[in-house]
């Protein structure tokens, strides 16, 4: 199968939820260590643009924008 290597664009929500994940962390471990985590979620995901891996098979088309030239696909990534 052909591989497809795209970028990654945090939605709104994606970035509010980045953000509420800061601010929970910030009161638990400080902002530092928070700033921390919300970095390695960010690069986790750059995973999802390898043109060496397949994730053709996982997450359901978003039929929602199935109109687009675009071809997306949503996933859902567990919590680290």
């Amino acid at each position: 199968m052909e591989s497809i290597a795209g970028m990654i664009v945090w939605t709104t929500r994606a970035k509010k939820d980045l953000d509420k994940i800061i601010r929970f962390n910030s009161e638990l471990f400080g902002s530092e260590k928070a700033k921390e985590i919300a970095h390695t979620i960010q690069r986790n995901t750059d995973i999802l643009t390898s043109p060496n891996e397949n994730f053709t098979e996982i997450g359901a088309v978003d039929e929602r924008f199935s109109h687009l030239k675009t071809y997306l696909q949503k996933t859902h990534c567990p919590s680290l």
